[in-house]
């Protein structure tokens, strides 16, 4: 059986952990969001998704 961590070995522990994995920050507020607007606007996937949604289909599944 192992031994409980200590507060100090805890800390050092995460603090290994936060060095390896940074945290992911979000950006916030209204220059963040455009940019996000920005982004997703042009990603190919997001762009598919949206075309997609939006056409209508026939039945052998080409657009009308």
């Amino acid at each position: 059986m192992t031994e409980p961590l200590t507060e100090a070995q805890s800390a050092a522990e995460w603090a290994q952990v936060l060095r390896d994995r940074p945290p992911i920050v979000l950006a916030t507020g209204p220059a963040a969001d455009a940019d996000r607007a920005r982004a997703d606007a042009t990603h190919p996937i997001l762009v598919a998704m949206r075309a997609a949604a939006t056409n209508h289909y026939d039945l052998k599944g080409q657009p009308r």
